[in-house]
Parts: structure tokens; C-alpha cells; sequence
């Protein structure tokens, strides 16, 4: 081999070394990227790009110590996901991340820590300047997006050695300050740990069941008897001893676990209000004040339902009191609220009113059914000749409004007879009842059966001194009457006031007008006004006024009168309604005549009305008509009897109530037979769900004191629009399908196909 030769083969072999090597280096670099993109990918937050928890430590570790850490907290996150779903969750996230470079500087290293918790890591140590950077997000959320978004910031200055202590510092400092900006400082710290294990101590309690339950009685004023009770709650602390909810429910705020104090206070009163009403004893209102963190959502308000549900407690005896100041925060997200609690039949109540400073444009802005007076307005420096104006023209409109009044804190027997003379609903406070345990309750509240009657006190503190079981004379909503000023006579259609002794018809008007207590004092010129007035003018006239509707209590009425058109000095015809009674009767009779006396269920004709109004009003989208029937009832009536067949139906009843939503229209359709309505957006497969889910709930046997007996039921079902568009053809289609149901072995549900029409029978 000459030497030319052999220097090209080492020139080619050097050639391959180098292009193996240039290979191995591409690789090398590229699988370096891969593996930086991929670290990369997990210190960064997939919903907005930004870095993790892990991702601030990993470039913190890398740029020497940290200046300063804050953590943010923007409490508005998790209410717009549960009140308007993950699109509304994302945007407004977006709004946040849009907002914090702007203000917190190029070089701050920004992250999300959790739902609604975010930190970042500044270059300067600088209070000042700290926060003058802060308040610039706090302004920049407050117009970020469609809902405005406020924030809480906890600052921490971090030493050498700190590590990941140093977040979680920050975080406890913002936590625990009561400004919006709050620096870190060791004592707080300290302070703040003790307070989170007795948060955590206070939760355990709540799970444990270990809370106990006091009830305080309100007295209806228009006649004295004992006519709702507001829960409270105690919770033996062991180093502190008995802690009421004063002392315990800001430190539940401060953590979190409010909604699980009010859950707690209304599974407690139902649970005891569920045995009452099994006895046989007449329910009254139970009131509960709920909290910052039950406020919010329709969520918030089925988890309530579900409590009264599950202790068959009706709805319409709850009555939820929220603060007025919690209602101001956010006035759209408390009508929602406010809105859902009343379609699960509950009411609601402006609590504390007066405590702060009072906003009357609440309620016109709130659909609120009762108001809850502080203490303070007719108490303290309120006791004054101003302060009673201001209260009674607040009662006036309350009863124009036909909004129920209840004064809190009554503490002695002048308040108690000052309220009545304003005409005030109701009163609770120590003039009657203390708080007291469910056991005195029922000795001390209920006469047997009954709730008492109240008539004097023996002292301040409101130990009852007679107390006995009146008889109700029935009250007359509306009460007619007739003016003649010829001859200054006036009649009536019932004697409905004691100043009347028992007689409609008297000579001198003007006289019982003006001399007599049956118009309020206060009143009395505006009445005499409008019957002036009503000489003088046509058409009807209107006012709100108060009439002595027994011994030293008055009661809002609303008057109406006009003239009679006959000569110059006409005759002046009017009535005198009490709205608020008119209006409970109505409603009472109403609910009675579309209920099913035995089950408590919708009847057929208020069913077939309702699917009727809800297809034609257009808001429908999906729909399902359910006939249900329990197989084989005639034998179990016929073997156990008509009682026991009369449970079992209750029974059933009993099972569709609790697995539909209250949404659903659910009626006993006559005799074994059941019929369920359920809108909106339930698709086949929700449908089938809930089904499974009934059918698992009747798979044990069903048993009375003395029977056990193989409950069997058969379905059929029918979708709207696939199956039918109207009431008539989706019933119909839905008792096709139950046939077939019956036909298949019974004990099944069955859906509606087209092949199902031949061969079946009206269903209406």
C-alpha cells in the first residue's frame, strides 16, 4: 500500500468519526430539549401558561434570594364557576393574568396556586413600593372583565434559609391580616397558628355531631302567641369552655367552614322539627342565619333543600336570614341567590337591618320576605324622637311592600309595647324567651299540642308569668265599610277592632275617627284626609295605615275607598285588607287544592296544567313524562290492608321526591299511580341514570312495624320532542311504554319507540 492510499482511508475514516460525531451531538442536544420542554411543560400551569408551584421554586433556587413573596387570593373565582361554569372561570382568569404584569413589573415571576390563589416573587424589598404595586392589581381587577374581582395579599420578606417556609408565610399573612395588604409579621404568625388548630378543633366538632343546638322563640305581636324560633348553635371549646356562634363564627369565616356551621344549624333544627311534627305538634318558622360562605349559588341553596328533604321538613317553614352587609358585596349574586332559595320554596330575610348603615334601595332591589330589625333601632341612641320616626316610616313600607317585620333584641316591656303600638310583626329577644334547648323548648314554647299564647311578663329577663291556649277568633282579611257624611254615620261588615265593642254601625264618625284609638295616633290626619279627599275627587284612593286590631296592638292595613257618585255630599264606600294574611290564606288554599291529601303530591289536574304551561311557554328544550305504577297493589291492599296501602304509597311517593329535583313536577295521578314531569335538559341518558338510581333505592324490601313486604313498580317514559310535543301525546306515549313494561315481567322501566303504539289504551 502506497502511502497516497493509506492517507485516504485515514482522511475517510476521520471524515466518519466526525459525521458520527456531529450525529451524536444533534441527538444529544436534541433529546436536551425534549427533556428542558418537557421539565418545562411540567412547572407550567396548563390553563393559562403561566408557571406552577414547583416552577416559582425551581427559578427562584436559581436567581439568589428572593426580595419579596406575596400571595394573592381573589375570592370571586370559585362563585363564578359554580354560579356560571368553566368558560365564564376561564375568562376571568384571564382577566387576572392580564392584569398582574402590568402592575407588578416585567421581572416579577407570577404563578397559580390554586383556584383562586396565586403568587409571584418581586425584585424589591421595599414596602412602599410593595404596596403601591399591590394597590394597582387590587384597581386593575376591580375592572377586569364582566364581574368585577377584588383580591387579598399577603407580603413576606424572606431571609437566607427560608425554602419553601417562605410562600406558605406569605400565604398565612394574608390569610390572617384584616387589611387587604398584609405584611408578614412572627407574632400574627403565631397567633395564627393557634387560631388554625382551633379551626381545625371546631371542624372536627361539626363532623363529630358535637355542637349543641339552642332555639330562641319570636311572639307574634298581632296575637301574642309564640309563632317561630331562630337556631343557634354552642360549641363546647375544652380550654374555653361553651362558645357562642359570636365568638366562634368569625374565626369558621376566617377558614372557610361557614357553610358547614349553617349546614350543621339546619340539620339539627330539622332533625328536631321532624320529630315535632311526627308528634303530632303544631311547626312553626324556624329561622336560620346563613353566612358569607352559604350565600352564593343554586348549589348552595339544593344542599339546604336537600336537609329539609332528607328530615321531611317543608321548605316553607325555613326562613334564611343573610346579613345586609353580605348582601351589599355583590347585589346581583344575592338576587341569584335569593331567587333560587325561593324556588326550592324556602323564604328569605334581610337580617340585622339597621345594624350598619342602611341601604333602602335593597330592598327594592331584593325580593326579600321578611325583615329582621337590629336591636339598635329602637334601643340606644336610636330612643329618640328622630329614631322613632325613621322606624315607623321603615315599618310603613314594609307593609306596602307586604314585607313581614321582625324586631331582634327586645329586651324589656316598654319595647315590647312601643312595637306593638308601631304595628311591628313580630319580636324576639329576652322580654319573652331566652335561647334554650330543644327539651325546654317543648315545655316552655308548646301548651300539648300547641304553641302558646303570651300575655304578661314578671320581670325583665323573660320568664313568661300567664300563658294560656286562647281561642283564635278567626281574622277578617277584609273588612267593607260605608261613610255617609249627611249624616256623619258609618258601618261596617265586621266588628274586626275591640274599639268597635261589638257593634258595625255608628252615628258619630267623626267622633270614633278622631277620639278613639281605632286609627293609630299617628295616622289619624291622613285618614281624615282621604275621606276629604275622596269628596272632592273621582276614582279610587289608596293608602297604607295602621287600626287597632286588639288591646294595644295595631296592624298595617291597606285602605281603599272611593265615592259614591250621589249628590254633592256622596256616600264613601272602602274596605280594609290585610294583604299579608289575605295573601298567606290564599296561598294556603291554593297549595291545598293542587295537593294529594294523602302523599302530599301534586294532584292530576294541577299536574296536567303545569307540563301544559311549561311545553307552551317556548323555555323547554328536553323533557321527560314518566308514568310510574306500583305492580300488584290491589293484592297488598287487599292481604295488609287499606292503612298499609296507604303507606306503601307514601312510601313511593317518599322515594321520587327524594331522587327528582325540585324542578320536577312529580303527582300522584290517582290510585297506584304515579306521574313525573321533569324539565329541563334530562336527555335519555340522565334519565336512565336517575331510573337505575331508583330502582337500587327499592331493591330492599319495604317494612312497617309489623310487615315486610317486596315493593315492585313498573315505568314507562316518554322524551319530549322526540316522543311527543304536547302534554296529551307524550302521557299517552308514556303509558304505551309502561305496558310494555307490565308485559315484559313488570318490576322495569321501559322507553318509548314508535313499534309501542298498537294495542294500547287512553291515558286521558
Amino acid at each position: 500500500m502506497d502511502l497516497t492510499t493509506a492517507t485516504g482511508k485515514l482522511l475517510i475514516a476521520a471524515a466518519a468519526l466526525a459525521a458520527l460525531l456531529l450525529i451524536a451531538l444533534i441527538i444529544a442536544l436534541a433529546s436536551r430539549a425534549a427533556v428542558k420542554k418537557r421539565a418545562d411543560g411540567l412547572l407550567r400551569d396548563k390553563k393559562t401558561g403561566a408557571l406552577t408551584e414547583a416552577g416559582l421554586a425551581a427559578r427562584l433556587s436559581g436567581r439568589g434570594a428572593v426580595q419579596a413573596l406575596v400571595s394573592m387570593r381573589v375570592p370571586e373565582l370559585p362563585k363564578v364557576f359554580s354560579a356560571l361554569g368553566p368558560d365564564s372561570y376561564a375568562e376571568a382568569l384571564s382577566c387576572v393574568f392580564e392584569a398582574l404584569p402590568s402592575q407588578l413589573g416585567g421581572d416579577a415571576l407570577i404563578t397559580r396556586t390554586d383556584e383562586d390563589s396565586f403568587a409571584f416573587a418581586l425584585r424589591t424589598r421595599d414596602e412602599a413600593e410593595i404596596t403601591r404595586r399591590l394597590e394597582g392589581v387590587f384597581a386593575a381587577l376591580g375592572g377586569a372583565g364582566p364581574r368585577r374581582l377584588t383580591a387579598r395579599f399577603g407580603v413576606y420578606l424572606p431571609s437566607e434559609g427560608d425554602g419553601a417556609a417562605a410562600l406558605e408565610r406569605a400565604a398565612l399573612a394574608r390569610d390572617t391580616g384584616g387589611e387587604k395588604i398584609n405584611f408578614y409579621a412572627a407574632e400574627r404568625a403565631s397567633n395564627a397558628f393557634r387560631e388554625k388548630e382551633m379551626a381545625d378543633s371546631l371542624l372536627r366538632s361539626l363532623r363529630a355531631g358535637e355542637l349543641s343546638l339552642l332555639l330562641q322563640p319570636a311572639v307574634r305581636l298581632s296575637d301574642m302567641q309564640a309563632a317561630g324560633a331562630e337556631a343557634l348553635l354552642r360549641w363546647r371549646h375544652p380550654l374555653r369552655g361553651l362558645l357562642s356562634e359570636e365568638m366562634f363564627l368569625p374565626l369558621a369565616e376566617n377558614h372557610g367552614i361557614t357553610a358547614d356551621v349553617d349546614l350543621c344549624a339546619l340539620e339539627m333544627s330539622c332533625r328536631r322539627l321532624e320529630q315535632w311534627i311526627k308528634e303530632g305538634r303544631e311547626p312553626f318558622t324556624l329561622w336560620i342565619r346563613l353566612s358569607r360562605g352559604s350565600l352564593f349559588g343554586e348549589d348552595a341553596a339544593g344542599a339546604l333543600y336537600d336537609v329539609c328533604s332528607r328530615h321531611n321538613v317543608p321548605s316553607s317553614l325555613v326562613e334564611f336570614g343573610m346579613d345586609e352587609a353580605l348582601l351589599t358585596e355583590d347585589v346581583e349574586a344575592s338576587r341569584a341567590f335569593i331567587t333560587a332559595l325561593h324556588s326550592f320554596g324556602f323564604r328569605a330575610a334581610l337580617d340585622r337591618f339597621g345594624a350598619g348603615p342602611c341601604s333602602l334601595q335593597l330592598l327594592g332591589e331584593l325580593d326579600v320576605d321578611a325583615i329582621r330589625f337590629d336591636s339598635s333601632f329602637f334601643s340606644g341612641d336610636n330612643n329618640s324622637r328622630r329614631g322613632r320616626h325613621l322606624l315607623e316610616a321603615l315599618l310603613r313600607l314594609a307593609a306596602q311592600l307586604r314585607i313581614r317585620t321582625v324586631a331582634t333584641g327586645v329586651d324589656s316591656q316598654k319595647q315590647v309595647a312601643y312595637l306593638q303600638q308601631e304595628a311591628c310583626g313580630y319580636i324576639q329577644g329576652h322580654a319573652y324567651f331566652k335561647p334554650m334547648p330543644p327539651e325546654r323548648f317543648e315545655t316552655e314554647v308548646y301548651s300539648g299540642a300547641k304553641l302558646r299564647h303570651v300575655l304578661a311578663l314578671t320581670d325583665a329577663a323573660g320568664e313568661p308569668e300567664q300563658e294560656t291556649d286562647l281561642e283564635e277568633k278567626p281574622f277578617r282579611n277584609i273588612v267593607l265599610f260605608s261613610y255617609d257624611p249627611r249624616d256623619d254615620s258609618v258601618s261596617f261588615s265586621d266588628p274586626f277592632s275591640p274599639i268597635l265593642n261589638g257593634q258595625t254601625y255608628f252615628k258619630n264618625a267623626g267622633s270614633l275617627f278622631r277620639m278613639t284609638e281605632l286609627v293609630h295616633p299617628n295616622d289619624r290626619e291622613d285618614f281624615l284626609r282621604m275621606l276629604d279627599q275622596c269628596r272632592r275627587e273621582k276614582g279610587w284612593i289608596e293608602n297604607t295605615l295602621r287600626f287597632c286590631m286588639a288591646e294595644n296592638r295595631y296592624a298595617w292595613l291597606e285602605l281603599r275607598m272611593h265615592v259614591e257618585p250621589r249628590g254633592e255630599l256622596a256616600r264613601v264606600s272602602g274596605m280594609m285588607v290585610d294583604l299579608d294574611g289575605w295573601r298567606s290564606e290564599v296561598n294556603r288554599w291554593k297549595d291545598k287544592a293542587a295537593r294529594d291529601a294523602l302523599t302530599g303530591l301534586y294532584n292530576q289536574a294541577f299536574f296536567l296544567q303545569k307540563v301544559k304551561d311549561s311545553l307552551e311557554s317556548g323555555n323547554c328544550t328536553e323533557a321527560a313524562v314518566l308514568f310510574v305504577d306500583v305492580d300488584d297493589f290491589k293484592q297488598a291492599n287487599d292481604t295488609y290492608g287499606h292503612h298499609f296501602g296507604d303507606t306503601l304509597l307514601c312510601y313511593v311517593a317518599k322515594q321520587l321526591l327524594a331522587l327528582f329535583r325540585h324542578t320536577d313536577v312529580i303527582a300522584r295521578y290517582g290510585g297506584d299511580e304515579f306521574v313525573v314531569f321533569a324539565p329541563p335538559a334530562m336527555n335519555r341518558e340522565v334519565l336512565i341514570d336517575r331510573l337505575d338510581r331508583l330502582y337500587e333505592a327499592l331493591r330492599h324490601p319495604y317494612r312497617d312495624e309489623t310487615v315486610q313486604y317486596n315493593l315492585s313498580i313498573s315505568i314507562g317514559a316518554a322524551m319530549y320532542p322526540a316522543d311527543g310535543t304536547d302534554c296529551e301525546t307524550l302521557l299517552r306515549h308514556a303509558d304505551c311504554a309502561l305496558y310494555e313494561a307490565k308485559n315484559a315481567g313488570k318490576n322495569r322501566y321501559v322507553l318509548y319507540t314508535p313499534d309501542m303504539q298498537v294495542g294500547t289504551g287512553e291515558v286521558i
